[in-house]
């Protein structure tokens, strides 16, 4: 046995007091590389869906020299498209 791998981990004492009654909401789940798909679709399906007066605009950017790329999301007012930005 590798160390850690088969022991459950438990950080409920590192969440805040006043979240959790928010964190009892959640149904409890082992979380691994194989269950992390299916607990994604879990969350999406529990919240509702976006509901946005912003246009969402994904662009990449170069990252620091060595580093990976990093993704940004650009939210802007969608009647500010034709205005000048601050």
């Amino acid at each position: 046995m590798s160390a850690g791998k088969d022991l459950p981990v438990n950080s409920r004492h590192l969440v805040d007091p006043d979240l959790l009654p928010v964190l009892e909401q959640f149904p409890d789940s082992e979380l691994s590389r194989e269950s992390l798909p299916a607990l994604r679709e879990q969350l999406r399906a529990m919240l509702p869906p976006a509901q946005t007066d912003a246009a969402i605009e994904v662009k990449t950017v170069a990252g620091p020299a060595g580093g990976p790329d990093i993704q940004l999301r650009v939210l802007r007012p969608k009647d500010a498209a034709a205005a000048p930005l601050p």
